[in-house]
């Protein structure tokens, strides 16, 4: 009995430390309107490579299949406040990278970054992305946005179609990709920020920021309604 007690305490203290462990990621991630302006960017990797007669071989023999390939999740982004230098970053969450706390004004983002990590592992071989910045120049440049106090901001949705060259290693029983070209496409949808605050809602349904953003939804979806 005693055994089946400390069993079920165990099971509530776990449940209730992951409770308290989400909230303070929540927190993080979206900080208080008290604190400051809440902004948000969605990113989107197409990613596509350039196999070498080598690598090709090593899929044939392994029976690997598609090669996996970096992910949106693994993009990092940092934001500036005009006339300063001091760099915000950014907190993925939901499929978005969040920006909470921000002090009013107007920012810029001026380039997206992909960390080196291993995308696969298979026997002794692994793939590694290298790490790449991609700067925002071109027709796009670099993306401004404004923040006010205690408002959220959705930035839009930066969409990168990266295309990788790969280098095997053979000695070092390796594939490492990188991304030599990539084209960035900047798009603002009502679609895409109603479905990024729904998520926020359904992730941190008692945030502070909850009354808020169920506001900006319901005149979101107004707006959709009309008639153009």
């Amino acid at each position: 009995m005693r055994s089946t007690r400390l069993s079920v305490f165990a099971l509530v203290l776990s449940l209730a430390c992951g409770c308290a462990s989400n909230k303070a990621l929540t927190r993080h991630a979206l900080g208080t309107p008290e604190s400051g302006g809440l902004a948000v960017l969605r990113t989107v990797l197409n990613a596509d490579y350039k196999a070498s007669p080598m690598f090709d071989d090593l899929i044939r023999k392994m029976t690997l299949g598609e090669l996996k390939l970096p992910q949106s999740a693994s993009l990092s982004a940092d934001v500036y406040r005009l006339g300063e230098t001091r760099a915000r970053g950014g907190t993925p969450f939901e499929g978005v990278i969040t920006f909470p706390n921000l002090e009013p004004g107007t920012y810029v983002l001026r380039s997206l970054e992909q960390p080196r990590e291993v995308i696969e592992h298979f026997r002794d071989w692994q793939v590694i992305s290298n790490s790449k910045e991609y700067r925002l120049d071109g027709k796009d440049g670099a993306i401004t946005f404004e923040v006010r106090a205690g408002q959220p901001v959705f930035i839009g949705t930066l969409e990168l179609s990266v295309f990788y060259d790969t280098n095997v290693l053979d000695d070092a029983a390796r594939i490492e990709l990188d991304a030599n070209q990539y084209r960035a496409r900047f798009l603002r949808s009502r679609d895409d920020e109603i479905r990024a605050w729904d998520a926020f809602l359904r992730r941190a349904p008692d945030s502070p920021w909850a009354p808020i953003l169920k506001e900006r939804l319901e005149w979101l979806r107004a707006q959709a309604t009309r008639v153009p």
